[in-house]
C-alpha cells in the first residue's frame, strides 16, 4: 500500500496530526485544513476528484499512479474512465475512514 500510505501520511502532515486516532472534532479541522491547502493549489475539487485528492497529497495523479492505487485498494482492471475515477475516489475515502481519517464525500 505504498501510494495509499503516502496519502494517509500526507493528510496527517497537512493537518498536523500527532496522535494516530482522529476524533470527530478533528474531522471538521481536517476538512478546513485541506480546503485551505486546496485554495493555494490547482486541486480545488479534492472532495469529488481522486486526481485533485492525489495532487493535494503531493502525489503524481497520472493514470499509471491511479492504476497502481486502484490495484492497492482492490481493483485490478482500472482504465481511468470516469466510472473508474469515481470508484477510486470513493474507495480512497473509505480506506481513509478505516484509518480514522474521515473526509466528506461531497
Amino acid at each position: 500500500m505504498r501510494l495509499f500510505k503516502f496519502i494517509v501520511d500526507a493528510i496527517r502532515h497537512i493537518v498536523e496530526v500527532i496522535d494516530d486516532k482522529i476524533d470527530a472534532i478533528q474531522v471538521d479541522r481536517i476538512s478546513r485544513k485541506l480546503d485551505e491547502r486546496a485554495e493555494q493549489s490547482d486541486a480545488k475539487n479534492w472532495r469529488t476528484s481522486v486526481v485533485d485528492l492525489m495532487k493535494l497529497a503531493g502525489l503524481d495523479s497520472s493514470l499509471a499512479n491511479r492504476r497502481d492505487l486502484a490495484k492497492e485498494l482492490g481493483r485490478d482492471k482500472f482504465v481511468g474512465s470516469a466510472d473508474d475515477n469515481i470508484w477510486l475516489h470513493g474507495r480512497v475515502l473509505e480506506a481513509l475512514a478505516e484509518h480514522d481519517i474521515r473526509l466528506p464525500k461531497d
